[in-house]
């Protein structure tokens, strides 16, 4: 889901904040397939905007925002890792073991370069079954140990996305 970049989320709109949330965690069925570097190119595109050729054009220049002093931010909120590849049209199938080895390694480049695009990047991840390597991947991700938070309760989850609120309070959205 895509919220306008220049909506100001508010107390007196936590409401509307806390529906939009939950019914996105509802959307999310069980047994679905994780392909994490789409949320990662989508979220990238709508935050970059280089003038002409800019896909979403809400988002500011970096010129812009460093005279503002304001930063780019990206969640990535999950629930699991990669467990397919990228999926074809034409073939109606994703690629599955090869594809997963191309995902993450999509996906690992992906987070190097937001990070180096200047964009804060926090990883949130939800529920995910215990398994070093993917939980590496993720932490990796991250743009530091501070951006990444592993939860296994509500609570823990409230916690998380309260502390990644508190690092980034100081930003303010402009239209």
């Amino acid at each position: 889901m895509i919220v306008p970049l220049t909506e100001i989320w508010t107390e007196q709109n936590r409401n509307r904040l806390k529906s939009v949330l939950a019914g996105t965690l509802n959307a999310a069925t069980e047994g679905s397939a994780s392909y994490i570097p789409a949320g990662l190119i989508w979220a990238w595109h709508v935050l970059h905007n280089d003038g002409a050729g800019s896909i979403f054009t809400q988002g500011r220049t970096q010129a812009e925002l460093e005279s503002v002093k304001g930063k780019k931010v990206i969640v990535l909120f999950t629930d699991g890792w990669n467990n397919t590849g990228p999926t074809f049209p034409t073939a109606g199938t994703s690629l599955l073991l090869s594809g997963i080895d191309n995902a993450n390694t999509t996906q690992n480049t992906l987070c190097t370069n937001i990070k180096n695009a200047k964009i804060e990047l926090f990883v949130v991840s939800f529920l995910t079954v215990s398994n070093p390597t993917e939980e590496q991947r993720l932490r990796s991700c991250a743009s530091s140990t501070r951006h990444f938070f592993k939860v296994q309760t509500a609570d823990q989850l409230i916690t998380a996305f309260r502390n990644v609120a508190v690092s980034f309070r100081p930003v303010r959205l402009t239209d």
